[in-house]
Protein backbone atom coordinates (compact mmCIF):
# COMPACT_ATOMS: atom_id res chain seq x y z
CA UNK A 1 0.00 0.00 0.00
CA UNK A 2 1.54 3.37 -0.94
CA UNK A 3 2.25 5.76 1.94
CA UNK A 4 -0.28 8.32 0.68
CA UNK A 5 -3.19 5.92 1.17
CA UNK A 6 -2.08 4.84 4.66
CA UNK A 7 -3.33 8.10 6.12
CA UNK A 8 -6.91 6.86 5.88
CA UNK A 9 -6.51 3.24 6.98
CA UNK A 10 -6.05 3.85 10.76
CA UNK A 11 -2.69 2.08 10.90
CA UNK A 12 -0.61 5.18 11.45
CA UNK A 13 2.51 6.30 9.58
CA UNK A 14 4.47 3.91 7.39
CA UNK A 15 7.49 2.94 9.49
CA UNK A 16 8.65 0.05 7.29
CA UNK A 17 11.82 1.92 6.29
CA UNK A 18 12.61 3.10 9.84
CA UNK A 19 15.33 1.63 12.02
CA UNK A 20 14.18 -1.13 14.36
CA UNK A 21 14.70 0.08 17.93
CA UNK A 22 13.38 -2.90 19.90
CA UNK A 23 13.36 -6.47 18.58
CA UNK A 24 12.12 -9.59 20.34
CA UNK A 25 12.40 -13.10 18.91
CA UNK A 26 10.92 -16.20 20.51
CA UNK A 27 10.52 -14.33 23.79
CA UNK A 28 9.10 -16.37 26.67
CA UNK A 29 8.83 -15.78 30.39
CA UNK A 30 7.69 -18.40 32.87
CA UNK A 31 7.34 -17.82 36.59
CA UNK A 32 7.53 -20.89 38.83
CA UNK A 33 7.66 -24.50 37.65
CA UNK A 34 5.58 -27.61 37.31
CA UNK A 35 1.82 -27.46 37.72
CA UNK A 36 1.94 -23.98 39.25
CA UNK A 37 4.04 -22.45 36.44
CA UNK A 38 2.67 -19.22 35.01
CA UNK A 39 3.54 -18.57 31.35
CA UNK A 40 3.48 -14.77 31.16
CA UNK A 41 4.89 -14.70 27.60
CA UNK A 42 5.05 -17.44 24.98
CA UNK A 43 7.03 -17.19 21.75
CA UNK A 44 6.69 -13.42 21.25
CA UNK A 45 8.15 -11.91 18.07
CA UNK A 46 8.05 -8.12 17.95
CA UNK A 47 9.73 -5.24 16.09
CA UNK A 48 9.24 -1.66 17.20
CA UNK A 49 10.64 0.88 14.76
CA UNK A 50 11.96 4.34 15.41
CA UNK A 51 9.09 6.83 15.46
CA UNK A 52 6.46 4.12 15.82
CA UNK A 53 3.75 4.52 18.43
CA UNK A 54 2.37 1.31 19.91
CA UNK A 55 -0.25 0.43 22.48
CA UNK A 56 -0.27 -2.74 24.57
CA UNK A 57 -3.78 -3.81 25.49
CA UNK A 58 -4.87 -6.84 27.42
CA UNK A 59 -6.44 -8.01 30.65
CA UNK A 60 -4.57 -8.10 33.93
CA UNK A 61 -2.02 -10.90 33.88
CA UNK A 62 -1.69 -11.08 30.10
CA UNK A 63 2.04 -10.22 30.06
CA UNK A 64 2.05 -6.50 29.18
CA UNK A 65 4.28 -5.44 32.08
CA UNK A 66 6.46 -8.52 31.70
CA UNK A 67 7.11 -7.65 28.06
CA UNK A 68 7.96 -4.03 28.91
CA UNK A 69 10.23 -5.10 31.77
CA UNK A 70 12.17 -7.41 29.46
CA UNK A 71 12.42 -4.85 26.65
CA UNK A 72 13.53 -2.21 29.16
CA UNK A 73 16.22 -4.46 30.61
CA UNK A 74 14.62 -4.79 34.03
CA UNK A 75 13.98 -8.52 33.68
CA UNK A 76 15.40 -11.41 31.66
CA UNK A 77 13.39 -13.75 29.46
CA UNK A 78 13.19 -17.45 30.27
CA UNK A 79 14.00 -18.06 26.61
CA UNK A 80 14.31 -16.07 23.42
CA UNK A 81 16.12 -12.86 22.71
CA UNK A 82 15.44 -9.16 23.30
CA UNK A 83 17.56 -6.51 21.63
CA UNK A 84 17.72 -2.74 21.76
CA UNK A 85 19.27 -1.17 18.66
CA UNK A 86 20.84 -4.54 17.83
CA UNK A 87 22.62 -4.83 21.19
CA UNK A 88 22.04 -8.26 22.66
CA UNK A 89 21.94 -8.41 26.43
CA UNK A 90 22.02 -11.37 28.76
CA UNK A 91 21.61 -11.81 32.48
CA UNK A 92 24.80 -12.25 34.48
CA UNK A 93 25.52 -13.77 37.87
CA UNK A 94 27.23 -11.90 40.73
CA UNK A 95 30.52 -13.73 40.04
CA UNK A 96 30.34 -12.79 36.34
CA UNK A 97 29.76 -9.15 37.30
CA UNK A 98 32.95 -9.17 39.36
CA UNK A 99 34.93 -10.87 36.56
CA UNK A 100 33.66 -8.33 33.99
CA UNK A 101 34.54 -5.40 36.25
CA UNK A 102 37.04 -6.45 38.93
CA UNK A 103 37.16 -2.93 40.40
CA UNK A 104 33.60 -3.30 41.74
CA UNK A 105 33.35 -3.78 45.49
CA UNK A 106 30.43 -5.05 47.52
CA UNK A 107 27.70 -7.58 46.84
CA UNK A 108 25.83 -7.69 43.54
CA UNK A 109 22.73 -9.71 42.89
CA UNK A 110 22.53 -9.76 39.11
CA UNK A 111 22.47 -7.44 36.21
CA UNK A 112 22.80 -7.43 32.47
CA UNK A 113 25.77 -7.54 30.15
CA UNK A 114 26.19 -6.87 26.48
CA UNK A 115 29.40 -8.10 24.79
CA UNK A 116 30.07 -4.55 23.64
CA UNK A 117 30.23 -3.19 27.22
CA UNK A 118 34.01 -2.92 26.92
CA UNK A 119 33.73 -0.75 23.80
CA UNK A 120 31.51 1.91 25.34
CA UNK A 121 28.46 0.79 23.36
CA UNK A 122 26.55 0.42 26.63
CA UNK A 123 26.35 4.20 26.67
CA UNK A 124 24.63 4.05 23.28
CA UNK A 125 22.15 1.64 24.88
CA UNK A 126 21.35 3.79 27.90
CA UNK A 127 21.34 7.09 26.02
CA UNK A 128 19.27 5.57 23.21
CA UNK A 129 16.83 4.06 25.69
CA UNK A 130 16.43 7.41 27.42
CA UNK A 131 15.80 9.16 24.10
CA UNK A 132 13.30 6.51 23.03
CA UNK A 133 11.35 7.20 26.22
CA UNK A 134 11.15 10.98 25.65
Amino acid sequence: MPPASRANDNRGPDVSSQTVVFRARGLAKTYGAGETAVHALRDVDLDISEGEFIVLLGPSGSGKSTLLNILGGLDAPTSGEARFRDLERRAVTPSEIKSIEPALRGDYYGGFYTPSDFTGDIHKFTIGLARACE
